[in-house]
C-alpha cells in the first residue's frame, strides 16, 4: 500500500523477483508471459529487465548475489526492453495495481529511454492496445509518435496495436528528457540523479 515517505528503487531484475514480476504481469496483462519467458529473458544478452520497489534494508555483497532477503519489500513495477543493432525496443511496462497513479510508469520510462541514450540507440519503439489511451498518454510524454499499426496483434480479443517510436536519440531528446526527469522530482523527490543518463540504482521518495 503506497504511504507518504516510501523510497523507491530502480533496479535489475532478479531472479528471485520472477514470482512477483509474474503476479504484476496477470493483473495487467491478458497474455502475460510464462516463467520460461522470464528465465530467457534473464539470460538474454540484448534483454534488460528492471524493476522498482520499495527501499529494503541495506544488502551485503553475498545477499545481491544470492538475491532478495526475506525481509526486503518485493517490486512494485517492472518493464523490459531489447538492444538489438542500435535500437531499443520496450517489451513490457506494468505496475502493480495498489502502486498505480504515483508516477512509477514514467519512472520505469525514463529509466529505459535514459538506457537507450547511454547505448547511444538510434530510436525507441513499442506497441500499444489501440484502447490503451492510459499508456499511449504516457509514451507521448516521452516522445513517442504513430507510426504504424499492426492489425490483429493481440490474440486474445484480436485488437489492433499501434507502433509508437521515438527518434532521434539527440541533444534536443536529452534536453526533453532531463525536463520529465525535473518533473518526476517535483512529484517523487529523487534522492539521487548523478547515475543519470544511464540509470543503476535511482532513488525517489514519494511525496
Amino acid at each position: 500500500m503506497v504511504t507518504e515517505g516510501n523510497v523507491f528503487v530502480l533496479r535489475y531484475m532478479r531472479y528471485s523477483d520472477i514470482d512477483r514480476v509474474m503476479e504484476i504481469d496477470r493483473m495487467s496483462f491478458a497474455l502475460p508471459w510464462s516463467r520460461r519467458t522470464y528465465l530467457f529473458e534473464l539470460q538474454n544478452d540484448n534483454s534488460t529487465l528492471l524493476v522498482v520497489a520499495p527501499k529494503g534494508p541495506r544488502r551485503r555483497l553475498w545477499e545481491s548475489i544470492l538475491g532478495r532477503r526475506r525481509d526486503e519489500p518485493l517490486p512494485v513495477g517492472f518493464c523490459g526492453f531489447w538492444h538489438i543493432a542500435g535500437e531499443v525496443h520496450i517489451s513490457v511496462i506494468a505496475v502493480h495495481r495498489d502502486w498505480r497513479g504515483i508516477g512509477l510508469g514514467s519512472l520505469m520510462m525514463a529509466g529505459v529511454m535514459s538506457h537507450a541514450l547511454g547505448m547511444k540507440a538510434s530510436l525507441v519503439t513499442l506497441e500499444v492496445r489501440e484502447s490503451n489511451v492510459t499508456a499511449q498518454e504516457l509514451y507521448r510524454r516521452y516522445g513517442f509518435e504513430f507510426v504504424g499499426r499492426r492489425p490483429g496483434y493481440y490474440r486474445d480479443n484480436m485488437e489492433d496495436a499501434l507502433l509508437m517510436t521515438a527518434q532521434p536519440l539527440d541533444a534536443a531528446y536529452r534536453e526533453r528528457l532531463a525536463s520529465l526527469v525535473a518533473g518526476l522530482m517535483s512529484k517523487l523527490r529523487f534522492d539521487d540523479v548523478t547515475r543519470w543518463p544511464i540509470i543503476r540504482h535511482a532513488k525517489i521518495t514519494a511525496a
